[in-house]
């Protein structure tokens, strides 16, 4: 996903990984656990530009490293690595392109630069690029994946031959409980016209996410390597931590939006022993020039009269902002337009942030504020009623801002029609 317009972003993920990095001499049947242990620090930004496009970076620091003595490979490796230093800073654009129902597809790139420590296995050496399809499928269950491939000189090191590989991820985020949410990922690489396992990294990663404060998100887990891919550890643990000031309490409340939910990359998803850049908000306005749809209909499957643009209010309040009279002018051409349609209940969501009590008189408010602006526009009272449910009826889960954004809404939903007389 992409930030919208200034919006920034800052993270913080830690790991430990153990045994990431064994060899097999050629003369020896045992392997050579060269990094025994590895601790690593990940410190993420991310800012956005106008709607569709975002600029992030990550900087991996080692913490520590316990390595073994490699005689046989000679040089500065023969009594192991450094066991401390910086890692290869990596800067990561990424735009959003196209989105179709519950569909978004984008692009991105990693680019690394050589800034880490050779000696201590922290650095390519050059720099890397990483250009890559990113794909979300934005259902109650979020499912992601990425499709990169992986640009770097050729480097050797006895029976371990890396050079340019084909990156893939898939992940999936399902909620659990209020404010918490399950998350898998299977990432992994092939370097190209290699056939052997050590040239195949792959870890399968499980986690949970807590949304511990509005704006703030806890994410821990672990998992297995599932091969003896360079990298790829015998287990890894993390814990990040995530800032997102666009999560904090905004000046709008939008229903949902035409265009899907945006991409979101996983912890673990893509980047061996690297986290991914901090989550972002896209927002919801395709690239395609399209003309403008009606802004509200009549659904008689759903029996409700949906709205195609967002209600936006003042922060924290039930006053209606100017932009969104041209939907509720709308809503109330259909209610005049089909006096069939007799009682209608205006009902106000909001996401899982605040106090439920809070965020319910809140929701209450705010549909009713909505149903006084109908009948200004001359739907009849008697016709109207209202309720705020708060966050008891989420439609998207809420781990994520996208789906929180989706969550705040009003829906106006048909409970009394006349019957047609024969």
């Amino acid at each position: 996903e992409t930030a919208r317009d200034f919006d920034w972003h800052a993270s913080a993920y830690a790991d430990y990984a153990r045994d990431p990095l064994r060899l097999i001499s050629l003369d020896a049947p045992d392997q050579i656990r060269l990094l025994r242990n590895q601790s690593m620090l990940h410190l993420g930004a991310s800012v956005g530009f106008g709607e569709h496009f975002e600029v992030g970076a990550v900087l991996p620091i080692a913490l520590a490293q316990g390595s073994g003595a490699a005689p046989m490979l000679g040089g500065s490796l023969q009594n192991g690595v450094a066991s401390a230093g910086l890692g290869d800073l990596r800067l990561l654009p990424k735009a959003r392109l196209f989105t179709l129902g519950p569909v978004v597809l984008g692009a991105g790139l990693s680019l690394t630069l050589p800034t880490g420590r050779s000696d201590a296995f922290l650095s390519q050496g050059s720099i890397t690029a990483t250009p890559t399809a990113l794909f979300e499928l934005q259902l109650p269950v979020r499912v992601l994946a990425n499709l990169g491939i992986v640009l770097r000189p050729g480097q050797r090191l006895t029976n371990l031959d890396v050079g340019n590989a084909l990156a893939y991820g898939i992940a999936g985020e399902a909620p659990i409980a209020r404010k918490l949410s399950a998350m898998l990922s299977l990432q992994g690489e092939a370097n190209f016209g290699k056939a052997g396992a050590v040239e195949r990294p792959m870890e399968l990663m499980a986690a949970l996410k807590w949304n511990a404060l509005r704006g703030v998100d806890v994410i821990g887990g672990g998992g297995p390597g599932l091969t003896n891919g360079y990298g790829t550890p015998r287990y890894r643990v993390f814990l990040s931590l995530a800032f997102t000031p666009a999560a904090l309490p905004s000046r709008k409340v939008a229903l949902p939006p035409l265009a899907p939910e945006p991409v979101m990359e996983l912890p673990g998803s893509m980047v061996l022993a690297e986290p991914p850049p901090p989550p972002a908000v896209l927002a919801s306005t395709s690239f395609e020039t399209m003309p403008e749809p009606e802004l509200a209909k009549l659904d008689d499957d759903t029996g409700k009269i949906d709205l195609l643009a967002p209600v936006n209010f003042k922060h924290d309040k039930d006053v209606l902002l100017p932009e969104s009279r041209g939907v509720l002018d709308a809503a109330a051409a259909v209610l005049l337009a089909h006096p069939e349609i007799e009682r209608v209940r205006v009902e106000g969501h909001t996401d899982n942030h605040g106090k439920p009590k809070y965020n319910k008189t809140l929701s209450d408010r705010r549909a009713k504020a909505v149903v006084r602006y109908l009948i200004e526009k001359g739907v009849e009272p008697q016709r109207l009623t209202s309720e705020g449910f708060g966050d008891a009826r989420p439609v998207m889960p809420n781990g994520t801002e996208s789906g929180r954004a989706r969550n705040r809404r009003v829906e106006l939903v048909i409970i009394g029609m006349k019957l047609a007389r024969g």
